[in-house]
């Protein structure tokens, strides 16, 4: 596609334009029949319109686009295969959703965004073990993301101690305000832990699942759908559940923290 056109969509986008982003993308194929993009940004308008199977036809086309150009770039695979397994996933093809979306995480392991609509995929499947895998993989690579950036932002360091080895130390702020910074940026985190704690429900582990929702109510932006849940279990956290939720997600955060350390002294 060309810039202009680009532009064009991204504007439809932002004024909720569906007929201006199948008027450009029409001209595109017209113009090009193997143009990816055109093809993917089709998908996401059907997929808007609930065409969920015309949706999933117009990603298929662009990942055939993509493989047939020989693409390199495995982001651009992996944003397809996403949007293919959510039409897929939305037009109650779960198996077929479950294949492009694992085909994805092959394509790029360390996109969060699949694994996270993996696992909603494996939960409707009934396939929680494999569910509960694919929501920990995503929170695995947020967790390591997150770890990264608040040392780019110079809330912890490695230095030396007294004693001459190698220690962590935290910015002035404080080691909590780290944890906090660092995962309530990356939005994904909190839903991958709220999804997970939705699966450990359906399997009988209510309290794991309860200590999930409020580890993700303590760290959202926004944590209603997390409140939202234990409101519908009756359950109103006390104090100590809340305290326990952020030391949860405090000793996680400091695993990493140590691991990245302990990598960063080796090398």
């Amino acid at each position: 596609m060309e810039d202009a056109e680009v532009d064009q969509i991204r504007n439809a986008y932002e004024n909720g334009d569906l007929s201006a982003i199948h008027r450009v993308t029409s001209a595109a194929i017209r113009r090009n029949p193997n143009d990816w993009q055109a093809h993917y940004h089709q998908g996401h308008a059907l997929r808007f319109e609930s065409k969920f199977g015309e949706a999933a036809e117009s990603q298929q086309r662009a990942l055939q686009a993509l493989q047939s150009a020989s693409i390199p770039d495995n982001s651009c695979l992996a944003t397809v295969y996403l949007a293919l397994g959510i039409a897929y996933q939305l037009d109650d093809k779960l198996d077929e959703a479950a294949a492009a979306l694992k085909e994805g995480t092959r394509c790029a392991p360390d996109n969060s965004a699949l694994w996270n609509s993996l696992g909603l995929t494996e939960r409707k499947r009934n396939n929680f073990t494999t569910a509960i895998e694919a929501y920990e993989n995503g929170l695995d690579i947020e967790l390591r993301h997150a770890t990264d950036e608040a040392r780019s932002k110079g809330l912890w360091s490695v230095g030396k101690n007294e004693d001459g080895g190698d220690t962590v130390y935290f910015a002035d702020n404080g080691f909590g305000n780290a944890v906090h910074g660092a995962l309530q940026r990356r939005g994904l985190f909190t839903k991958l832990l709220a999804n997970r704690a939705r699966v450990h429900l359906l399997i009988g582990q209510r309290e794991e699942a309860i200590l999930g929702f409020v580890r993700a109510a303590t760290l959202a932006n926004d944590p209603a759908e997390a409140i939202d849940a234990l409101d519908e279990l009756g359950v109103v956290p006390n104090e100590g559940t809340v305290q326990r939720a952020m030391e949860r997600n405090a000793d996680v955060f400091a695993r990493y923290v140590v691991h990245r350390a302990i990598e960063e002294t080796s090398s």
